[in-house]
């Protein structure tokens, strides 16, 4: 008996938006030295929270709309405020405390279980970036420039990172801060010639690593946080939630699950006849 085909288009309405919807991903945050670095609430990074935060930028309507973010903040880097982490972000400003061993072995082990991890830090906080650094492949910093400018020399390591869906970033400067550098890459690889940002991609089960060599042009709304800056910082928690392994599915293949379901829709449009 043929099936009146408002009902299939109805049962359709129902299951696509369960199929277009994005994930939600979790970004915990730990930072030392003031308040005002907290991704979750402080004052510094408002503008960079604000974007993350904002459905036209992420969600099932923006411009990355299978990913959506949730921040929170953490007080210590343990194994337990890493168990349902998506993506980390560690950051060490100029002035704030460095890292311990034991913190530096949890992160990379959330790293080895699949989750992204992005760490920054600053001249005083050098030995955080070594510390992590002697983990992830011996990537040393040092050296640095209170201003200066750097060009994007390696677009395929991680090309979301450098084309992606918030634009293409060539060139990156700065007036002031960035107080260190990457200068030993070790296994990770640098995006650009000065060595501010360098990168260690995933793998079938580990997440990314993104090493940033300046907090402030991190994370500092309104003074670093602009123009292209603010480009790659969008382009790397994209690239940071597709790197993960924490997802049970990863939402790149909701487009894969829509033309699934139309063929089913086609199958049974075929077996009962519908007109």
């Amino acid at each position: 008996m043929p099936i009146k085909i408002n009902l299939l288009y109805f049962l359709l309405f129902l299951l696509f938006p369960g199929l277009v919807s994005a994930a939600t991903y979790k970004i915990k945050s730990y930072h030392t030295g003031p308040a005002g670095w907290s991704l979750e609430s402080g004052d510094y990074t408002t503008m960079h929270r604000s974007k993350l935060l904002d459905p036209t930028y992420f969600g099932p309507t923006g411009i990355v709309n299978d990913v959506q973010f949730t921040i929170n903040n953490v007080a210590d880097i343990t194994a337990e405020n890493l168990a349902d982490a998506d993506i980390f972000v560690a950051m060490f400003p100029y002035g704030g405390a460095n890292i311990t061993t034991s913190q530096a072995q949890a992160l990379k082990d959330f790293v080895d279980r699949g989750g992204s991890l992005i760490v920054s830090v600053d001249g005083s906080t050098v030995a955080s970036g070594n510390t992590l650094g002697s983990l992830f492949g011996s990537v040393g910093f040092g050296g640095g420039s209170t201003g200066g400018s750097t060009t994007i020399n390696n677009t395929t390591i991680a090309p979301e990172l450098t084309n992606g869906s918030f634009g293409t970033v060539s060139t990156l400067g700065w007036s002031s801060n960035a107080t260190t550098q990457i200068i030993t890459p070790g296994t990770s690889t640098k995006i650009d010639t000065f060595g501010m940002v360098s990168v260690i991609a995933p793998t079938a089960s580990t997440g990314s690593v993104v090493f940033y060599a300046d907090t402030d042009n991190f994370a500092y709304g309104g003074i670093h946080y602009t123009g292209d800056w603010q480009k790659l910082a969008l382009n790397l928690f994209s690239y940071s939630a597709h790197s993960t392994h924490t997802q049970a599915v990863p939402e790149p293949f909701s487009g894969v699950l829509m033309l699934l379901s139309l063929c089913v829709f086609w199958g049974l449009k075929g077996i009962y006849n519908v007109k």
